[in-house]
């Protein structure tokens, strides 16, 4: 999804058709990658953007789901009846997949070396280039 924001396409006909994306990148960049190196740069835009975040001191605690959301009064019928979701648990374990630090919201150094977005974000230098 970052990868198609970033080119200004529409989600709607990203989501409900089969668009040969790869294809169209290729075609308007020029380039030859693969569906896992375009998918790598959408890791990349998305972590990029949580260090942002957390450069400006943006947390996970910030981000809230109201209570009914995650069932908080579960509900007393239905599908989803008694259901309720541990939100920390899932966001720790989410944030574990994808190699960001739960305290920050930011990617570990580990990540950001794997993205190769280390340096400029671990020495602050924002400024250059």
């Amino acid at each position: 999804m970052q990868l198609i924001n970033c080119a200004g396409m529409c989600l709607f006909g990203a989501m409900t058709s089969r668009l040969p994306l790869v294809e169209y990148f290729n075609a308007v960049t020029g380039w030859d990658l693969s569906a896992d190196a375009y998918f790598k740069t959408g890791e990349r835009i998305l972590s990029l953007r949580k260090a942002f975040n957390a450069r400006e001191g943006i947390r996970p605690e910030d981000h809230v789901l109201s209570g009914r959301a995650i069932g908080e009064t579960p509900l007393t019928s239905g599908p989803l009846k008694g259901v309720t979701i541990d939100m920390q648990n899932l966001r720790e374990a989410f944030f574990k997949t994808v190699g960001w630090d739960p305290i920050t919201g930011g990617p570990t150094p580990a990540k950001m070396k794997e993205l190769g977005i280390e340096t400029r974000y671990q020495t602050g230098d924002f400024k250059s280039q």
